[in-house]
């Protein structure tokens, strides 16, 4: 990912809508799904957690109150800034070659990594090989090519998916879906403007292909709106799914 954009989601990460909201719905994701297969993580003692490239840790916190998580990542920007705030159980690592024997974590998360993968499918793997059997892996990744935009291009990523792409992904992984949903639905209309609106305005302005979609921050009073909208989904999502949305999630387990 381009070093920048550490700097500005580290920024937005506790504030921005979209951050989260996302946060909030991925959480609610790991309640819910884990409970009804009396597989819970939570109730084993002490369970292992990995955040595969946790980036600028928004996601250590929580995992951390469900058992004893570790954060992976690659990038030496990424690093410096979760030493900054005080992480320590973070370790600078190749996610398709990780430091850890086979079988080493209940949970293994990948939220927002795939896509940054030259090889999604060899990362897959290695992050399968790291859980335990009966132990889980959640997954977000990017939903729809047809939504490539500039924003894709500063955070390097190499795709974004499909339904039937991801399905063959876990399959060859030799995963099998426990839960699987798109979300960030009720705001896709206003990402699909955004990025069609940003695509025309840099063949007029080509400088605009350099700026992060965040850099354009809602005022406080529709940041407030937006993240209402996505708790909103948050609880529809506790029981039922949307069959489009901005993301895809998926929670398989290893069996």
């Amino acid at each position: 990912m381009d070093p920048i954009l550490y700097a500005e989601y580290q920024q937005f990460e506790n504030r921005h809508w979209w951050f989260v909201g996302v946060r909030e719905i991925i959480f609610n994701f790991l309640k819910t799904a884990l409970k009804p297969k009396e597989a819970d993580i939570t109730r084993r003692k002490n369970p292992r957690i990995l955040d595969a490239g946790c980036g600028t840790g928004q996601f250590l916190p929580g995992l951390s109150k469900m058992g004893k998580v570790v954060g992976a990542d690659f990038s030496r920007s990424a690093l410096r800034i979760l030493k900054g705030k005080g992480f320590r159980n973070v370790i600078q690592a190749d996610i398709q070659s990780l430091p850890f024997p086979p079988g080493q974590f209940d949970l293994v998360c990948a939220i927002s990594l795939l896509e940054h993968m030259e090889n999604d499918a060899l990362t897959l793997q290695e992050l399968t090989r790291v859980a335990r059997p009966g132990g889980f892996l959640a997954v977000t990744v990017p939903a729809y090519p047809f939504l490539w935009g500039d924003q894709d291009r500063l955070g390097h990523h190499y795709r974004r998916y499909t339904v039937s792409g991801l399905q063959d992904l876990l399959a060859g992984a030799g995963l099998t879906a426990v839960r699987f949903t798109f979300f960030g639905t009720a705001v896709f209309p206003i990402g699909l403007a955004v990025r069609k609106l940003r695509s025309g305005l840099a063949r007029l302005f080509p400088g605009l292909r350099s700026v992060s979609d965040f850099s354009y921050s809602a005022p406080p009073g529709l940041n407030q709106l937006f993240l209402l909208i996505m708790r909103l989904e948050k609880r529809w999502l506790r029981r039922f799914q949307f069959p489009f949305g901005l993301m895809i999630f998926i929670l398989a387990e290893k069996r």
